[in-house]
């Protein structure tokens, strides 16, 4: 039911993405870069996870499988394209004129992306309930917490990303520095996890500490591939501390907005 919440969710945003399209509203062309981030990461990396997934082995050989894995890796990669696109298409001067309307298209106090990053954390720290609540286990430098501990630290979490998040929309010149730190943290607590020694054994133990519903009674035949998933998050970090740092002047070239709009 949480899943399926979640997916409707993401359809109201789309629609109403589009419709804002329609009467070139300036947020709809930010959110349009931001599904094209989604796009991106997700159509770019769950292809390449499809393509290193290791094919089920039958006595009548992996022949039909080879077709619908690299069918569906290619779907993967063309919207991944799409995604690519827009992102691109939207972030363009001229594009970026037209939704200025009849207002003189100069460049917003607030860098599109630094927009993206503040409402990705703000969003983020919504979800972050629902791992309490799921009871999910959390990794943290290595370690792999459950139970309370992992509960306390989920709130943590959430409640530092919503204070990042504001303060960025806010062009905070300290949530600059909090969210360049709060990304170095997320790449090195997935590297740490994945490539200290007994990864397999911390997997393992994660998978069953997950909730009973999530358990399967018969052991999968493929093994899912852990690693595009670490390189897929690694590579966001980068690009997200590049836009903190490069958007640097955007927090000290004009006065702290004094609410949180998005243009």
């Amino acid at each position: 039911m949480i899943g399926l919440a979640f997916l409707a969710l993401l359809s109201i945003w789309g629609v109403a993405t589009g419709v804002g399209i329609f009467f070139l509203k300036r947020w709809a062309r930010i959110s349009v870069i931001a599904f094209g981030v989604f796009l991106v990461f997700g159509g770019f990396f769950g292809g390449l996870m499809i393509l290193v997934m290791p094919l089920p082995s039958t006595s009548n050989g992996a022949g039909p499988f080879v077709t619908i894995k690299f069918g569906i890796a290619v779907f993967y990669l063309l919207m991944g394209a799409v995604g690519l696109w827009w992102a691109l298409l939207f972030n363009s001067r001229s594009v970026k004129t037209q939704f200025a309307g009849d207002q003189l298209a100069t460049e917003d106090p607030r860098p599109v992306s630094i927009s993206i990053i503040a409402w990705l954390l703000i969003l983020g720290c919504v979800t972050l309930p629902f791992s309490i609540l799921m009871r999910w286990p959390m990794t943290f430098l290595g370690l792999l917490l459950t139970g309370w501990a992992a509960a306390f630290l989920f709130a943590a979490f959430a409640a530092f990303q919503l204070y990042v998040g504001i303060g960025l929309l806010h062009l905070n010149p300290r949530s600059r520095l909090l969210g360049i730190y709060y990304s170095v943290f997320v790449a090195m607590n997935g590297v740490l996890f994945y490539s200290l020694p007994g990864h397999e054994a911390r997997i393992a133990a994660m998978m069953k500490a997950m909730p009973n519903h999530f358990h399967q009674r018969n052991p999968s035949i493929m093994p899912f591939p852990h690693w595009p998933i670490e390189v897929m998050i690694v590579t966001f970090m980068i690009i997200q501390i590049y836009f903190l740092i490069t958007r640097k002047p955007a927090f000290y070239s004009s006065p702290p907005l004094a609410s949180a709009k998005v243009d």
